[in-house]
């Protein structure tokens, strides 16, 4: 068990700049369940990976 729960998420190429909109709640061991939690949002972080090094060039 955690108090402190930590959550990554990966997404798919492309998804850069979008918008991720998350909400939790506790389940606890014995199912039951806790009160949503507020929204929260943020904004999927993108990157440019160097070309490969076996890339093909045309």
């Amino acid at each position: 068990m955690t108090t402190k729960p930590s959550v990554s998420f990966e997404m798919k190429a492309g998804e850069g700049g979008k918008l991720a909109v998350y909400v939790t709640r506790w389940v606890k061991a014995r199912g039951e369940k806790g009160p949503w939690n507020e929204f929260t949002t943020a904004t999927v972080a993108s990157r440019t990976l160097p070309p490969r090094r076996d890339a093909v060039r045309t």
